[in-house]
């Protein structure tokens, strides 16, 4: 699918995908999606090639680039039926290539929006769907597609209270159905001068819980790439509805970067 971009599907090129994200809900020109779009737009292949080098990857123009990928939880194995009231883990953009599979999710103001910016916990989540019979076979459906043992019963998943429950399910997506792929969890954290004091706070927790997952041990390469945003460019978006900013990103750019670097997500030292 040669330079085809896809939001779900069908594919087409990045005009078309810019067009579909229009139509999706975003609440500040600040959300995530905005500055990953304009990241990923062909206008920055440089920055673009930058983070592929460190990946290793060197068929991106050929690979399947899908925003908005859906992982599903089956009842069993990896396909069939899917668990009853199960929602599929949502990858901002997953990109599968000849050899590599890259699960990335983008961050912006979200990891500084309070003192646990990665709600909800997995405690919250069993307190806030306790009516749902099926949140048990939903963990452990993470968990088997992560490769580490099952939870007992939902007294001991509820032990895991302060661990995120989406950072469970988006290493469940970078693992899933990959065996034959080198699995790939790319966090892109963009940032400014009102974020950049939550930045590192953000990178160790997500290091450690890379490390509570075993994610090294089941053979997924965790990185973190930090790209500073210009922020002399980033206020004329500021006044602008958020759907206009996809549609305006195809004549020119809403985001410029300035600089990107690139941290192994189980050592913070950089690459």
């Amino acid at each position: 699918m040669k330079n085809n971009y896809s939001i779900g599907f069908p594919a087409g090129n990045y005009d078309t995908l810019l067009n579909s994200m229009s139509k999706t809900s975003v609440h500040s020109s600040k959300t995530s999606s905005i500055p990953l779009a304009e990241f990923w737009h062909p206008r920055n292949s440089a920055l673009q090639k930058k983070l592929l080098h460190v990946v290793g990857m060197n068929d991106f123009d050929e690979a399947d680039k899908i925003f908005e990928y859906a992982t599903p939880a089956y009842q069993k194995g990896y396909s069939g039926p899917t668990i009853q009231y199960s929602g599929p883990s949502m990858t901002d953009l997953m990109i599968i290539g000849s050899k590599h599979k890259i699960t990335i999710e983008a961050k912006y103001t979200e990891y500084k929006k309070d003192a646990q910016p990665y709600h909800p916990s997995i405690g919250k989540w069993i307190d806030e769907h306790a009516a749902n019979n099926n949140l048990l076979p939903i963990l452990n459906c993470w968990r088997q597609y992560i490769g580490i043992p099952r939870y007992n019963n939902i007294e001991e998943a509820k032990s895991d209270k302060d661990f995120p429950y989406q950072f469970l399910h988006r290493a469940a997506s970078a693992c899933f159905n990959s065996q034959d792929k080198e699995r790939v969890l790319l966090y892109q954290l963009f940032y400014d001068s009102q974020t950049k004091d939550n930045l590192h706070e953000f990178e160790s927790n997500l290091c450690m819980w890379a490390k509570q997952l075993e994610l090294h041990n089941n053979g997924v390469r965790f990185i973190i790439a930090e790209i500073k945003v210009d922020e002399d460019k980033s206020p004329a978006i500021k006044s602008k509805k958020k759907a206009e900013l996809f549609l305006d990103m195809i004549a020119s750019e809403q985001y410029k970067f300035l600089d990107i670097k690139c941290l192994d997500g189980y050592t913070l030292t950089e690459i």
